[in-house]
């Protein structure tokens, strides 16, 4: 007979194959206009640049720089240069260690195996989280989940040391992970001692950073602005509550539901998972301008927390039986739309490529239209990519003073 750690070494097994399966589409896939950018950053930047980077007390200024996430197109950009398919490699082995991370965390919490199980699956599949499948430019979002979870991890395991290094990490990968304290709080409370000094450090860089970034956000007004109205977070929380059930419309507004769950399941993995939710999404509820259903990423390490107190495996079948046909549902929407603009952006890009090869001492570039995925930095980061280390002039051929360019040419 099999040993239970038998058992639950295939179990992880057969998730892993089953998401690269259900995922493998995204090897089909194409750099978006975020990923030009950053490879051609990332190919004039110095490794010292990094370091420099990770040390600064400041989580942004007029170009937020995410020197911990970074790193990657730093190593791929040297590494795969602008063969795509090992930036996916990458993407789904760090996702699939961030299902590892979830399991170990609630299992810390308490969890039983199968309740660490629903967990792990919800977590591995759930489709809001699409683009952090497909599309390497979201390492930002994956990198500050890997870094969030094992700070919690370290935190429950009395390391605060290793804990609060993570944290800063966290940071260095995405902003979102500001409010981590706030969940390391509602940890003390549930499953703690209440030792609430040991959450000064965490609160102190949170209290220091945030307010930087509230200042700064004072003097811009684009779509990272935070706007702290009532219609913003109306909008926002519509938006992602309908992302949370997969559903549109009115029917998005089940999404919600998740709200009422510990006044009828008076659970404490199921209390301290909805929290941990609200609390790494509350920025996100005041950046009406960046909706994207990736940004569930990290929130739903706390959805993932509150599965797990489930315990009687009838339930847990009833549920996966209805979840999964309807998420995969929504995934061969999701799956059909990314291909489609993926193989548009490949089509524009190929022929300049080819055109490169054999005309590598043109450096002025007037462009005609560019696909709509492709925003005028991609365009650009495009260029820079194919001539590495050489400078470019690049205009849209729409662009005030685009003869003038073309003289100087």
């Amino acid at each position: 007979m099999s040993s239970p750690r038998t058992l639950w070494l295939a179990f992880a097994l057969a998730v892993a194959a089953l998401f690269l399966i259900a995922n493998r589409g995204a090897y089909r896939g194409f750099f978006t206009d975020d990923d030009f950018d950053h490879i051609a950053n990332a190919r004039e930047a110095e490794l010292s640049h990094y370091g420099a980077e990770m040390l600064k007390p400041r989580l942004g200024g007029s170009e937020t720089f995410r020197p911990a996430a970074h790193l990657y197109y730093f190593v791929m950009a040297r590494q795969a240069g602008l063969r795509y398919r090992p930036y996916v490699t990458g993407i789904h082995l760090l996702h699939l260690l961030n299902v590892i991370l979830v399991w170990a965390l609630v299992r810390a919490l308490g969890a039983t195996p199968f309740g660490a199980a629903a967990a792990t699956l919800l977590f591995a599949f759930h489709i809001a989280a699409f683009e952090l499948y497909w599309e390497p430019m979201y390492i930002f979002d994956l990198a500050c989940g890997t870094f969030t979870l094992a700070s919690l991890l370290s935190y429950i395991r009395g390391r605060l040391i290793l804990s609060l290094v993570f944290f800063w990490l966290a940071l260095k990968s995405k902003e979102v992970a500001i409010l981590l304290p706030l969940v390391l709080a509602g940890y003390e409370w549930w499953f703690g001692e209440k030792r609430w000094m040991r959450l000064s450090p965490f609160v102190a860089i949170s209290a220091i950073l945030g307010i930087q970034a509230l200042a700064f956000n004072t003097r811009r007004d684009n779509d990272y602005s935070l706007r702290f109205t009532p219609a913003a977070v109306w909008t926002c929380a519509r938006f992602y509550a309908s992302q949370l059930v997969l559903a549109p419309g009115y029917y998005g507004l089940a999404g919600f539901g998740v709200l009422a769950l510990p006044f009828f399941i008076r659970h404490r993995l199921v209390r301290f998972g909805v929290f941990a939710f609200i609390s790494m999404l509350l920025l996100m509820l005041v950046l009406p301008g960046r909706l994207f259903g990736a940004y569930l990423y990290m929130p739903l390490i706390g959805i993932a927390i509150a599965l797990s107190a489930a315990t009687r495996p009838v339930w847990l079948v009833l549920f996966f039986a209805a979840w999964i046909p309807w998420n995969y549902h929504q995934l061969r929407i999701d799956r059909k739309a990314e291909l489609a603009a993926a193989d548009e952006r490949r089509t524009w890009f190929q022929p300049i490529a080819n055109f490169m090869r054999t005309h590598a001492d043109v450096d002025t570039f007037v462009y005609d239209g560019a696909p709509d995925s492709m925003a005028v930095w991609g365009v650009k980061g495009a260029l820079r990519d194919l001539r590495p280390g050489l400078d470019a002039t690049v205009t849209s051929v729409e662009a005030p003073g685009v003869l003038g360019e073309l003289r100087k040419a």
